[in-house]
């Protein structure tokens, strides 16, 4: 460096660019550093493409609502059993139910013929009634009276009276059999009314895993704004802080020129003085005044 950078301020001036260059620098690899750092944190939460947690609370709920539907369609199937297990009591004492209402006449009529078909086609009516008549025959024909009326009144008698006895209790089983109607019905009802409860907690919980993932989301969604907002105030600081160290570098440049410019117009102004003295005129006798000129002319080589 030679003299007249010193007075110029030049070298300032080139210390002065190599900072700014080397700020500079410094700037784009701290905005590369956090951009790179705050793009890879949000990828972090929100890549749908990429393990992220936004695709592990995604595959969360999907394994959550695979294992709800697969409970759900257990406990319906147990439910489905329990009703099929009621279903031969449904079908027998509902039945028996309609006959007893045919014989109590309940259902006109008709149901009254189908009462009495249904009760004379009984088997064991049948057998009790063939042998009364037998008993009743033979003990008339023992007495010599088979042929007689007393014999045929005995017979009308038995058969009514059997008929008579014989129905009431055939109502009476009619009855106890139609009890099995009531309790298969609600057998069946509690299932049905277990697979309506089943069905409903399903879709509560079902609700609730779609409230979960979408508040989930939410939050993950706002952590990665949180993230981006705390990036752009990263990048302002930067470029704050570079903007002052730019100031602070064109600053000490201009009191380095300015030294220089101060240190130049007072070394001219020393050097005019010294030619314009009675010694400075003998320059050319080799006196003060000649070596000053010299001077100053190796002071811009």
């Amino acid at each position: 460096m030679g003299l007249f950078d010193a007075i110029s301020g030049a070298a300032s001036e080139r210390a002065a660019k190599k900072n700014a260059a080397v700020l500079g620098a410094t700037s784009t690899q701290a905005n590369n550093a956090i951009n790179g750092g705050y793009t890879n944190a949000v990828n972090a939460l929100t890549d749908a493409n990429a393990p992220s947690a936004i695709t592990a609370l995604g595959q969360g709920y999907d394994r959550a609502r695979s294992d709800l539907g697969s409970q759900y369609g257990q406990t319906q199937g147990f439910l489905g059993q329990l009703q099929g297990l009621y279903a031969p009591m449904v079908q027998g004492g509902g039945n028996a139910y309609n006959a007893y209402l045919d014989a109590a006449g309940a259902n006109g009529a008709e149901g009254s013929a189908r009462a009495t078909s249904a009760f004379r086609a009984g088997p064991g009516y049948e057998f009790q009634q063939q042998q009364g008549l037998d008993a009743i025959q033979r003990l008339a024909a023992s007495r010599g009276n088979l042929a007689g009326g007393n014999t045929t009144v005995d017979l009308l008698k038995y058969s009514q009276g059997l008929a008579d006895q014989s129905f009431q209790q055939y109502t009476t089983n009619l009855g106890n059999a139609a009890n099995s109607y009531a309790t298969g019905l609600a057998g069946q009802a509690a299932g049905l009314t277990g697979q309506a409860g089943a069905s409903q907690a399903f879709g509560s919980s079902l609700s609730a895993l779609g409230t979960g993932l979408g508040s989930g989301q939410a939050n993950i969604y706002g952590q990665a704004a949180g993230l981006l907002g705390q990036q752009g105030q990263s990048l302002a600081g930067v470029q704050t802080s570079l903007g002052s160290s730019l100031m602070a570098n064109n600053n000490a440049l201009a009191q380095s020129q300015n030294q220089a410019s101060a240190n130049f117009l007072g070394g001219l102004l020393g050097v005019g003085n010294l030619l314009a003295s009675p010694v400075g005129q003998n320059g050319a006798t080799g006196t003060v005044g000649g070596t000053a000129a010299n001077w100053l002319t190796n002071l811009f080589k």
